[in-house]
């Protein structure tokens, strides 16, 4: 990318669209977070052989806290960028990624622009807490109606959203379209199945902050030193520091926790290979990508119902749905799952089939063509 801004090779009377979205990676290659492996998967998918992908990164690196003045400088910055793409490129279509809180405010700002210009325009808010702006900010909810009536399509990651952006936020019925996440691929190798007398491994991969519910990983595996376990943290964020501080003063914790930091490629897929049952206590989610993955590779999840989660992880079924903050029903599902390794097993096979039957490229590339406005 240049300053930000990268485009696909252009294809001789294909539309442009004009991306803004999360693209930066981190030194080792892998993306930075949920947004950025959701945006990548839409331009690494079939789609980059129908549009013309012009790409203006707006990637906010959760691990660096900014003054304000900073954030509006950088803030003001993209969008002057915006206008020009805009100008230049001359885009059919503006697709914008939106966390919550500045973020939202800075795409709304751009999705105004974008329809002043006279092009579609299709929104995707992505975060989970932005229930939390909408719920303690008339502004945010006002704002919100604004920038939803200047949109073709307001993309939803799941029912769940589109009825709070329905009701909450006075989001037209025929502007909300569904379009849950996918992986990029079905990884192609067989589930390795543990023996009885084998230990379990249980992994977490996201942002390492106390809304994901990391505090609560640790504590039940305090709780579950008994048993043959070890738990994985892989992820960073403003509170791994901490985390780890609490981890590395208790000996028995330091023994079987493990954490990473953020990781490349290479080794999540080992991680995913290596373990079994995957944790997402989060207090907020929209639709998690890292779920997603996890299922794929034939972890049993144990989420939280929030969000979307539980439109993907079926109770007793697929996973386990938990609320968030219970420990000792983290800690149970965990125990459960660690001494009937049938249930285990079946259970991996489910999550795997899951994502297999809902949640591949295939699946939900048709309905991308629709919201872009691509014929099928």
């Amino acid at each position: 990318m240049d300053g930000g801004v990268s485009r696909t090779p252009v294809g001789i009377g294909r539309p442009v669209v004009l991306f803004v979205g999360s693209f930066a990676t981190l030194p080792s290659g892998q993306y930075w977070g949920g947004q950025a492996y959701a945006c990548r998967a839409l331009v690494e998918s079939p789609l980059r052989e129908m549009v013309d992908f012009v790409l203006l990164d707006t990637t906010a690196v959760p691990t660096r806290r900014r003054p304000f003045y900073v954030r509006l400088i950088a803030g003001l910055s993209r969008l002057g960028r915006f206008v020009w793409l805009l100008v230049r490129h001359r885009p059919q279509v503006v697709l914008l990624f939106s966390s919550y809180g500045w973020s939202f405010v800075e795409k709304g700002l751009m999705t105004m622009a974008a329809h002043w210009s006279g092009v579609r325009v299709v929104f995707a808010p992505r975060s989970g807490h932005l229930i939390d702006d909408m719920y303690r900010s008339a502004f945010f909810r006002r704002y919100a109606k604004v920038v939803f009536a200047r949109c073709q399509v307001v993309v939803c990651q799941a029912q769940y959203w589109k009825r709070f952006f329905v009701e909450h936020v006075g989001l037209a019925e025929d502007r909300a379209m569904v379009i849950p996440n996918f992986v990029v691929e079905l990884p192609q190798w067989p589930i390795a199945f543990t023996k009885e007398n084998e230990g379990m491994e249980i992994l977490f991969l996201g942002s390492v902050v106390r809304a994901k519910g990391v505090y609560e990983i640790v504590e039940a595996a305090r709780q579950l030193q008994g048993l043959p376990l070890r738990w994985h943290i892989a992820g960073d964020g403003r509170d791994f520091v901490e985390l780890k501080g609490l981890v590395m003063r208790d000996g028995a914790l330091t023994e079987r926790v493990h954490m990473y930091g953020w990781i490349g490629r290479v080794q999540k897929e080992q991680l995913f290979r290596r373990c079994q049952v995957f944790v997402l206590p989060s207090y907020r989610e929209g639709f998690p990508n890292s779920l997603l993955e996890a299922m794929s590779w034939g972890l049993v999840p144990i989420a939280t119902d929030v969000g979307a989660i539980p439109e993907v992880v079926e109770d007793g079924q697929n996973g386990y749905v938990i609320r968030p903050g219970d420990v000792e029903r983290l800690a149970q599902v965990v125990k459960k799952l660690a001494g009937d390794r049938a249930l285990l097993d079946r259970l991996r096979l489910a999550a795997r089939k899951t994502v297999e039957e809902k949640f591949v490229v295939s699946k939900v590339l048709p309905l991308w063509q629709r919201a872009l406005g691509i014929a099928e």
